[in-house]
Parts: C-alpha cells; structure tokens; sequence
C-alpha cells in the first residue's frame, strides 16, 4: 500500500513543479469536490431513481 502513497506523491510534486503551487491545489480541491459529489449520488440512488422516473 505504501507504494501508491510514494506515486500519488510523485504525482503532485510533478503537478507542483509544471503548474505551480496554486493550479496544483485547484485541481485537486476540485477532485475532492468531484469524489464527494460522486460518492453522494451512488449512495443516493439518484440516477436509479432519475431512470425509473423517465420510463
């Protein structure tokens, strides 16, 4: 597991040195927002419930 950690590090610090510090925590608050509003819908059901509503 310990190496995903190394990679998602590897990751950011090569986000951080082509992009910048800034756009580098844009994206990823971005993300987090995406990741939260993902995982809000599928424990909603509220694609389930929006395709029974259309049939």
């Amino acid at each position: 597991m310990a190496h995903y950690w190394g990679g998602l590090g590897l990751l950011i610090a090569i986000l951080i040195l082509t992009l910048g510090f800034f756009k580098t925590l844009i994206i990823l608050l971005f993300m987090l927002i995406g990741i939260g509003l993902g995982w809000y819908l599928q424990q909603s059901n509220f694609f389930n419930k929006l395709l029974k509503s259309w049939r």
